[in-house]
Order: structure tokens, then sequence, then C-alpha cells
């Protein structure tokens, strides 16, 4: 795939606006680069569901073509997938600093551990494979912050 050049496009949306370039911890980078944009896209369910959708098909593409230009399946520098996958995180939830703050942990501690059969979804090829382990992390924080909310209540 030597030949095959990036998209100056899909290398800025799928390195979440060059996040992935980081050195250190890119996808917690990115993970805190969306939580201005839940913020605000919290306001309007709707156009929350749709912007989520969106990006995570704008990932799977993005992923599958720098998986392929980079050599790489999840090459470090893409970062979509964290984005992503803290969109997921706080999909359907009432917000505040304390939610955005636990919701942040509790997603980052999913996605590096990868427990239960999150691990198993990095074997699905392309750009789908590159996501779905995130968003399985962003829907198992999502469960737990839930949990804490009604423990808390």
């Amino acid at each position: 795939m030597a030949n095959l050049k990036p998209n100056p496009f899909l290398v800025f949306l799928g390195t979440s606006i060059y996040t992935g370039y980081v050195p250190l911890g890119p996808g917690t980078v990115a993970s805190l680069l969306a939580i201005p944009f839940v913020f605000l896209l919290s306001k309007n369910l709707l156009i929350y569901v749709i912007a989520t959708i969106i990006v995570t098909i704008i990932g799977i593409i993005a992923a599958q073509h720098l998986g392929k230009v980079w050599g790489k399946k999840d090459d470090g520098r893409i970062t979509i997938d964290e984005f992503t996958g803290i969109l997921v995180t706080f999909l359907f939830l009432k917000l505040n600093w304390v939610v955005l703050l636990i919701g942040f942990i509790l997603f980052r501690f999913f996605d590096i551990i990868k427990p239960f059969f999150i691990r198993n979804t990095e074997r699905v090829s392309g750009g789908l494979g590159v996501m779905l382990d995130d968003i399985l992390a962003g829907i198992y924080a999502n469960i737990c912050l839930r949990i804490l909310l009604l423990i808390v209540k």
C-alpha cells in the first residue's frame, strides 16, 4: 500500500483534529476533546443521536482508510474511536460536571482494560473493528454511570 496517499480530510477527522499525533495519551486527549462537544450536543437529544451516528460512520470510513494507508489496522494515531466512545458514554444522560468526570474515567477504564468480550471485538476487520471496542467501552461506561446515578439518588 506504499502508493496509497492519505486523504487529508480523513486524517483530520480520523485523528480527532490531529490529537492522534500527541506523543503521550492520544486516546485520552481525543476523549477530553469530545467532552465540550458532548456538553453542546446534550442540549438537543435528536441532534446528539444524529451526531453520534454520523461520527460513528465517519469513524469507520476514516479508520478503514487510515489503517490501509498507515499499514496497521488500529494505528495509535487513529483516535476518532475514542471520540465516538465518549459520545456513546453520555448518550441519553442528564449531564453535570460530576457526571462528565465520572463518565470520562469509566470510559477510559473500559477502553484501556477491555473487559469481558470487548477485547474480542478487536478481531473484527477494518474500520468497524477499530471503532467497535470503543463503542462497547462507551456502552459499558454508560450502563455503569446509570447504575451509579441510581445508587446515589
